[in-house]
């Protein structure tokens, strides 16, 4: 029994230790990287001030290619949400909201953790001018790891693995809006305009009924949500989409950045490049992108025959 009662002593001993110990160790943890950025702080602002930008540099965003997005609210504005659900275990499923904006300054998420773990953590992304057509870009992020988790501080550095993909994220966001800001329309010609994923939408009467007759013509679900009256449906390269309610006529539709799988691709001309070479052309333009600001816009026109063109670029 004296044997016995040493043993669990001992085991007492080894598992109080650790026990101890995390009482004494920090529960909080920052992490803030920063790059320059040569452009001026307005246009910089413009573009990291949409949430969905994030898709185009942020490391975790492309870190699972069949990562499912969806978001709600008005981007580059105070309430909007982008979520993600992955099966990919290092991606699991979250969301981030933007809960405030100080414009030409700041913005600050809130970033929630469902899987693999639930956690909610504090992140923001701030612009300061360093001289004139040069901007530091600062992305900060703020966690904490409660009690006795908070133990694998000692072993894990936490700022220096999130801090190397802040950093990822910053030097591709650097090539993103430096590259995109030198675009010009004088060097776009008329036989090389990239105006990327190429889909026809379809006003239909009964969307069970059309998407049984495209089925029959070997396209396939791509996504949408026929409970709410649209789906797209895609064959090979070619993308159709069904809507049943929600416009009278058929549109030719275009996806700058996009290719045919709704998939990210390096080079594309902006669609506000696009709308002002279309207009030194004389193309008269039904609906404008306002060439102030940047990522997501669109653009509609009609052919000389009276079909609509959407050109939506998502990015």
């Amino acid at each position: 029994m004296k044997v016995l009662k040493k043993i669990l002593i001992v085991l007492a001993v080894i598992v109080a230790i650790p026990l101890i110990v995390a009482l004494f160790v920090k529960k909080e943890y920052t992490v803030k990287e920063s790059i320059v950025i040569d452009k001026s702080k307005s246009s910089v602002f413009d573009y990291i001030k949409n949430l969905k930008n994030q898709d185009n540099y942020s490391k975790w965003a492309t870190m699972d290619p069949n990562m499912v997005k969806t978001y709600s609210g008005t981007d580059a504005t105070v309430g909007f949400v982008s979520a993600w659900e992955s099966d990919h275990e290092s991606v699991g499923a979250g969301e981030q909201e933007i809960i405030n904006i100080v414009e030409g300054e700041r913005i600050d998420y809130e970033l929630r953790f469902f899987r693999p773990f639930e956690s909610t953590q504090d992140t923001y992304m701030s612009t300061e001018t360093v001289e004139e057509n040069k901007t530091r870009v600062t992305w900060g992020f703020s966690g904490k790891m409660n009690y006795p988790m908070n133990l694998t501080l000692l072993f894990m550095d936490f700022e220096e693995l999130i801090g190397d993909d802040f950093q990822v994220g910053l030097n591709k966001l650097k090539t993103i809006i430096e590259k995109e800001e030198d675009m010009k329309v004088e060097d776009m010609k008329d036989d090389n305009m990239k105006l990327g994923a190429f889909s026809i939408s379809l006003a239909v009467n009964d969307i069970h009924k059309s998407k049984a007759f495209y089925e029959k013509l070997g396209f396939s679900y791509k996504g949408g949500n026929i409970d709410q009256n649209w789906v797209v449906l895609k064959n090979g390269d070619a993308v159709i989409g069904l809507f049943q309610g929600m416009f009278e006529e058929n549109i030719i539709t275009f996806n700058p950045g996009w290719d045919s799988d709704a998939q990210n691709i390096e080079e594309f001309d902006d669609v506000r490049v696009i709308q002002e070479h279309l207009e030194s052309l004389g193309i008269n333009l039904t609906s404008k992108a306002d060439l102030k600001s940047s990522g997501p816009a669109h653009i509609t026109l009609t052919d000389p025959d009276g079909n609509s063109i959407l050109i939506d670029q998502h990015r």
